[in-house]
C-alpha cells in the first residue's frame, strides 16, 4: 500500500505546482497587461496626434520654387490645422517667422523678414507666403532670404506633426535673348545670345520649343 500512497502523493504535488503556474501565468498576463495600458496611455498624452500630410502646392519642379524679380511669387501650403513657417538658410541658421491659425497669420519677427514674406490664410486648410520680390531693395540687402529654404510646419499644440519643404531661387528673367536656327531634314540647330540673366543657386536651363504653321505641320 505504501507505494500507492506516494504515488497519490506525488500526483496531488504535481496538481499544486501546475496550479501555481498557471496562476503566476495568470498574474504575468494581467501585469504586462496593465503595464502596456500605462505606456499606451502616456504615450497619448506626450504625443496627442500622428503624422498628417502637409504639402506646399508650388514645390512641384525638383523641390524648387522660383521667385522672379520684379514680381510677387505665392507658396501656398495644405493642412489641415495649425502651421509655422520656418526658413534656413546658409550655415545651418533657421527662423520660425510666422504663424497660422485657421483664421489668420502673425509675423513672429520683424524686418527684414516683415518686408520680403506676408504670411495670410487663404482657406480653410491652406496658408500662404508671399514673397514681395516687386521693386524691393531689401531682398538686395539680404539676397540669402530667398536663395534658402522654406519649410511649412503642422502643428497640434507644440508638436509638429508634419512637415514640407521647398528650396528658393531668386532670378532674373533672361533679358535682350536673340536666337538663330537652321533646320535641316534630320535637326534643327539654334544659337542663342542672352544679354543678361542671374540665378542665385546658378541653375540655368535652355528649352528650345519648335513650332510649325499647320500647313508645313500637314506635309
Amino acid at each position: 500500500m505504501k507505494p500507492v500512497c506516494v504515488l497519490r502523493l506525488d500526483t496531488e504535488r504535481q496538481v499544486l505546482a501546475q496550479r501555481l503556474l498557471n496562476t503566476q501565468r495568470f498574474v504575468r498576463m494581467f501585469w504586462n497587461i496593465g503595464v502596456w495600458t500605462l505606456w499606451t496611455a502616456l504615450l497619448l498624452q506626450l504625443c496627442p496626434a500622428v503624422a498628417r500630410e502637409v504639402k506646399i502646392e508650388q514645390c512641384v519642379n525638383e523641390g524648387l520654387v522660383e521667385v522672379v524679380a520684379g514680381q510677387k511669387t505665392f507658396i501656398t501650403c495644405t493642412g489641415d490645422g495649425d502651421i509655422q513657417w520656418r526658413l534656413h538658410w546658409h550655415q545651418n541658421q533657421s527662423h520660425r517667422f510666422a504663424e497660422c491659425t485657421q483664421s489668420s497669420c502673425t509675423m513672429l519677427v520683424s524686418a527684414p523678414f516683415s518686408e520680403i514674406f506676408e504670411a495670410t490664410v487663404t482657406g480653410a486648410h491652406s496658408k500662404r507666403i508671399t514673397v514681395n520680390a516687386e521693386n524691393n531693395t531689401k531682398i538686395h540687402e539680404n539676397i540669402e532670404l530667398v536663395n534658402g529654404s522654406l519649410e511649412c510646419v503642422l502643428i497640434n499644440n507644440t508638436y509638429s506633426i508634419g512637415s514640407a519643404n521647398c528650396t528658393l531661387n531668386y532670378v532674373y528673367s533672361p533679358e535682350n535673348v536673340s536666337c538663330e536656327g537652321v533646320e535641316t531634314t534630320l535637326s534643327v540647330n539654334v544659337s542663342c545670345v542672352i544679354g543678361s540673366v542671374y540665378s542665385s543657386r546658378r541653375i540655368y536651363k535652355c528649352h528650345l520649343l519648335v513650332v510649325r504653321d499647320k500647313v508645313r505641320a500637314n506635309k
